[in-house]
């Protein structure tokens, strides 16, 4: 939470530290805009990550990182509610369906941790977030996937794609609004 939590709420990437110290030295940009950028993906493992973490060990720091990076993501969604590859890329030139899904999933988690007010707030972000999904990323009927627009790495990989991860957290949030516990 030290070294990959900014304190706007978005994730680093990448975070090198001295192998020998264990000190931060630098953080690089690995799948995102640049090194300073907030990869959505990257961002979305926060949310649900530290939800979980929440979930499962009880910490209250736990839940109130998971709550600052999800305000990050959610501030951040464009009207359709699918963050681009990296919220901080000037021309927003890649979607990316799997970070809006995981991110999704971990704010239903997140619903269950916190007061009734709180947890409507999250619950009724990740329904937005599965909507706009469905709206405008869902793969053609015909397709093997559910849903398009997934982003590898803004620099490089497989962009406008499916992705199976994205598939698997879209389900996982699903299996969640009908009472679930997710797939596993």
């Amino acid at each position: 939470m030290r070294h990959f939590l900014r304190p706007d709420g978005s994730s680093r990437h990448i975070v090198e530290f001295d192998p020998d110290t264990g000190a931060f030295i630098k953080s690089h940009a690995g799948q995102g805009f640049g090194e300073d950028t907030a990869w959505s993906r990257g961002c979305s493992w926060l949310v649900h990550g530290l939800a979980l973490g929440a979930q499962y060990t009880g910490r209250p720091d736990f839940l109130a990182a998971a709550e600052h990076a999800a305000h990050y993501f959610i501030d951040h969604l464009p009207a359709d509610r699918v963050p681009p590859c990296d919220f901080k890329d000037p021309e927003a030139r890649y979607k990316d369906a799997s970070a809006a899904a995981i991110t999704a999933s971990g704010l239903l988690t997140l619903a269950t941790l916190v007061p009734a007010a709180r947890s409507e707030f999250y619950r009724k972000a990740a329904i937005d977030i599965l909507a706009g999904l469905q709206q405008h990323h869902r793969a053609p009927d015909d397709d093997e996937a559910l849903l398009t627009h997934g982003c590898v790495a803004w620099h490089f990989g497989e962009k406008d794609t499916s992705l199976i991860y994205a598939d698997y957290f879209f389900v996982e949030a699903l299996i969640k609004l009908q009472g679930g516990k997710g797939l596993f």
